[in-house]
C-alpha cells in the first residue's frame, strides 16, 4: 500500500505557488492500494472513496500515519502501542493520560 498524509485530504485542494498531487489520477495509475488520510467530514472520506482511495485514514496526524506505515512495511514501531488499543475502553484497564504519538 502506498499512504498519502496531509494535514487535511481533499480532493479539491487548489495551490498557484506549488504543483498539488492529482490523487483521483495518482489512486488510478498507481498499482498498488492507496491509503489517503487525513480526511476530517464525513463528505470528504465519501469523495475519497468515490474517487478510488483504498483506504481512508480519518482524524489522525503524521504519527498515525507512520505508524500505520511501519506497519505495512512489517517494521518495529517507534513507540509502545498498548496504551491505544481499543480493549483499553471495555477491558477493566484504569485509563492514564500518558504519551501522544
Amino acid at each position: 500500500a502506498f499512504i498519502v498524509q496531509s494535514t487535511v485530504a481533499t480532493v479539491r485542494h487548489i495551490a498557484t505557488e506549488y504543483k498539488i498531487l492529482d490523487i483521483e489520477k495518482f489512486c488510478k495509475q498507481t498499482k498498488v492500494p492507496v491509503i489517503v488520510g487525513n480526511a476530517v467530514t464525513y463528505d470528504m472520506t465519501l469523495e475519497l472513496m468515490e474517487i478510488g482511495a483504498s483506504g481512508i485514514l480519518v482524524g489522525i496526524g503524521p504519527g498515525a500515519g507512520h505508524l500505520v506505515a511501519n506497519m505495512l512495511m512489517k517494521r518495529a514501531s517507534s513507540r509502545e502501542l498498548a496504551p491505544f488499543r481499543l480493549s483499553r475502553f471495555f477491558d477493566g484497564s484504569p485509563i492514564r493520560p500518558g504519551p501522544t504519538i
